[in-house]
């Protein structure tokens, strides 16, 4: 994983706002690239202060930031179908009446993909936990505009982005579709590249939904905010 997709994360802005805190670092220390990070406000005078990147590293917070040098924990990503993931989490859980425990104690978070309109697959997943957090969509499996079908959008490729970015100390990233070939696939495939993870295997990946993350992202990492990104969509 690249250093900006990084420095990105809530735990490095929460880290950095109490280095501030502390005042082990002042505001002139920051470089202009970590603007985006919440609870920061490189205003110096009514102007951005530039600053080089690497050199404001050269003091070995590089290496705090880092988490004492160990890199940092990804998701283990589970691309499935809409009966997988219903199996996955009910694997979490648990009935204190009945003695019932858990099969799985792990924490995980979970990219619902469901069918537009009337044709949801008519359930939605929600948090306890051991699930810190859900992100339902609704497009259809088709990768060309066809009168009557819905395909992921813009703002659904900025949520997907977001919600990666901001769950990626969970233990799984649970995605699904219907059948957890095509959509599902593609944002999984997606997810191995942010992470930097090895790529899974899936060749029936849905090419739109594929190259809308790709594109969004790369909007996203030029203008260094998913809220602008949002906002001006």
């Amino acid at each position: 994983m690249d250093i900006y997709s990084y420095l990105n994360s809530k735990d490095i802005a929460a880290y950095w706002d109490s280095l501030l805190a502390a005042e082990r670092v002042k505001p002139d220390d920051l470089p202009y690239d970590m603007r985006p990070l919440k609870g920061f406000s490189l205003l110096m005078n009514g102007e951005m202060k530039s600053t080089n990147f690497l050199e404001s590293y050269s003091n070995g917070l590089l290496d705090d930031l880092l988490y004492g040098g160990k890199e940092m924990k990804h998701p283990n990503i589970l691309i499935c179908s809409a009966a997988d993931a219903l199996k996955f989490v009910m694997s979490h859980f648990s009935d204190p009446k009945t003695g019932r425990a858990p099969q799985n104690t792990k924490s995980y978070a979970a990219i619902s993909i469901q069918n537009s309109g009337d044709y949801n697959f008519g359930f939605t997943l929600s948090e306890n936990r051991f699930c810190r957090g859900v992100l339902t969509l609704y497009f259809d499996d088709f990768e060309d505009p066809e009168v009557g079908v819905k395909l992921m959008n813009e703002q659904q490729a900025a949520q997907i982005i977001a919600f990666l970015r901001d769950h990626s100390t969970v233990d799984t990233m649970l995605i699904h579709c219907f059948a957890g070939k095509s959509r599902s696939a593609a944002v999984g495939k997606f997810a191995a590249e942010l992470y930097g993870l090895p790529e899974p295997e899936c060749p029936y990946y849905n090419t739109w939904v594929y190259q809308m993350l790709h594109r969004v992202n790369l909007v996203i990492e030029n203008s260094h905010n998913v809220q602008d990104f949002e906002h001006q969509s």
